[in-house]
């Protein structure tokens, strides 16, 4: 039996206290890892040009299982994706890397409750800008982590580009700037490049929109060089390269650059080629496409010696007048000038500040008078649907007044009293002694002149542009005019003594009443087949009259009118018009 002595009884019993006491788990153990809740939904927005914002959740029931957050972060130039041990190994290697412990009351940590969700939000104003950031939350309790939240893929910080950058042209002298807002811009910068790399302007705005422009024109029409232009150049290409910027406390940060190139596109005016239309007139012709309707006013410049002369003055928008659809073409006067006169010749289109002047041609007025250009074209002939081609030929302005007065003038009476073969016999004798073709017109040449305009392509009842007829347009029976039934002086109704001004679209008078004018078949050659001396010896017994005599009534002088007799016939009122041919 063993006895216990009282000494070794009382450290037994010590020692079974202590025992017990160690088998109890300590205050600071009655946490574990596991028993914190992990935060979810962790993403990241951007707030401005200079801060992020992370974003995670909590449930509320684990409200009171916080008390800190712990926030890790680095950033790199390429997106990755991560799980929890690249993280560590990142967060530990990378010279970016930063550690931030939040505890719950900081002010800089935004909560709020949201049915059974709490949100919270950090703004992290040192993320690495222009890079791609990474983090990772953890939840704290008495030092105590919970498991931790990524964001796997980062977030990539920048500012950026502006988007559907475009440059439209406004007119002559503007272009518009025009781009997509970038979020968190403050403002943008725009560099204009002569080259791609030549430098030659830069300007800012804080919208959205911006006129570039030409300014400061300093220019003289009537020199030779005859302009400059400040900003931009007309016709030459620039390079615009636009960047969006923010600005916080004197620091800016840049988006990447977005580059167009575009010009000030303005149209050449061009002259293809020129014609005498008589013998104060010369015609330019101008391709429709070679006049810009950015312009507003083009000017017709006549250079007499050493000094250019404005001579016609022309609005852009009132060109289509002066457009022959046939042609494709603008036809345009150069105004009066001296018989015979060669001259140079260049337009000049005008904006509200930008000019450009076309190419430079020689054109010489028609060296004989009396006589005008009729240019050729297709036209209705008669009163049907028949469309008939015409070649473009010279016409006499007025009716035949007789050899002693040729070319005819102004004022004379028409010779009348003249058979088909005499006025063959007239123009044979004429194209002989002046070295030309002169002839009688063709039917469908005496009406094409008589009635058809080339601009508006349409016809008209009477030879003065009009449908209807008064005694103040013609000579007819009974109209009212001095020598009322009997001959008028050719050109008599030329707007004076009361009368209106009646030529036709090609500028010949008479060709409706004074004499019936005698048609033959727009060849000289063809016409003195049937004549031998002053006898006619081809088979037609009768040849064709147009336009009424001063006998007739209004009716009889339309423009479709046809009158035939004998190729010998000579009578009071039959006379004729010549053609000359064109040789160019």
């Amino acid at each position: 039996m063993v006895v216990m002595r009282p000494i070794n009884f009382i450290f037994l019993l010590i020692l079974i206290v202590f025992v017990n006491s160690c088998t109890e788990e300590p205050d600071y153990l009655e946490t574990y890892k596991t028993n914190l809740p992990s935060p979810t939904t962790l993403y990241v927005e951007q707030t401005n040009a200079f801060s992020l914002m992370i974003n995670w959740r909590v449930s509320e029931e684990d409200n009171q299982l916080i008390d800190h957050f712990l926030i890790e972060t680095f950033s790199r130039d390429d997106s990755i994706t991560i799980d929890q041990d690249l993280f560590d190994s990142f967060i530990t290697e990378n010279t970016n890397a930063r550690t931030i412990l939040i505890d719950r009351d900081d002010s800089t940590l935004v909560e709020t409750l949201n049915s059974d969700t709490i949100f919270f939000e950090y703004i992290d104003h040192e993320a690495i800008f222009d890079s791609w950031n990474y983090y990772r939350v953890t939840m704290m309790f008495d030092d105590i982590e919970s498991f931790s939240i990524l964001t796997a893929t980062g977030y990539f910080f920048e500012l950026s580009e502006p988007e559907d950058f475009m440059i439209a042209q406004l007119n002559d002298f503007q272009l518009e700037l025009t781009w997509d807002k970038s979020n968190y811009a403050d403002g943008y910068r725009i560099v204009r490049f002569y080259t791609p790399s030549e430098f030659d302007s830069t300007f800012e705005s804080s919208d959205s929109v911006v006129i570039d422009s030409s300014y400061y024109p300093q220019y003289d029409i009537l020199q030779d060089s005859m302009y400059t232009i400040s900003g931009i150049q007309p016709n030459q290409y620039y390079t615009y390269a636009l960047v969006a910027y923010a600005e916080q406390d004197s620091i800016r940060r840049w988006s990447d650059t977005t580059k167009v190139t575009s010009m000030l596109s303005l149209v050449k005016p061009f002259i293809s080629e020129t014609k005498s239309i008589n013998d104060k007139t010369v015609r330019l012709y101008l391709p429709k496409d070679s006049i810009d309707s950015k312009f507003d006013t083009l000017f017709v410049l006549r250079k007499d010696d050493t000094q250019w002369a404005c001579v016609e003055t022309l609005m852009v928008d009132a060109m289509d007048q002066f457009l022959y659809e046939s042609r494709n073409q603008y036809l345009i006067s150069s105004g009066e000038v001296q018989v015979n006169d060669e001259a140079v010749y260049r337009l000049v289109a005008k904006g509200k500040v930008n000019a450009l002047a076309s190419n430079i041609v020689t054109g010489s007025t028609l060296d004989i008078e009396g006589f005008t250009f009729v240019e050729g074209g297709n036209f209705q002939y008669g009163s049907t649907d028949s469309t008939v081609t015409i070649d473009p030929f010279y016409i006499s302005i007025y009716e035949f007044t007789g050899v002693d007065s040729f070319p005819p003038e102004k004022g004379n009476l028409p010779k009348d009293t003249i058979s088909w073969v005499e006025a063959v016999n007239i123009c044979n004798s004429l194209s002989n002694e002046h070295g030309r073709t002169f002839r009688l017109p063709s039917e469908t040449e005496w009406e094409y002149v008589a009635k058809w305009d080339i601009f508006s392509q349409q016809d008209f009842l009477y030879p003065w542009q009009s449908n209807s007829i008064t005694g103040d347009n013609a000579n007819y029976m009974n109209s009212g005019d001095p020598p009322d039934n009997g001959l008028t002086p050719v050109g008599y109704f030329d707007g004076d003594n009361g009368t209106i001004d009646s030529f036709s679209p090609f500028g010949a008078y008479d060709m409706g009443g004074n004499v019936l004018e005698w048609c033959g078949y727009g060849d000289l050659n063809s016409d003195l087949d049937e004549v031998s001396d002053n006898n006619y010896t081809g088979d037609d017994e009768l040849k064709v009259l147009r336009g009424g005599g001063y006998w007739h009534d209004p009716e009889q002088l339309k423009t479709t009118n046809r009158f035939e007799y004998g190729p010998e016939t000579q009578v009071s009122g039959f006379g004729f018009r010549i053609v000359m041919e064109d040789t160019e």
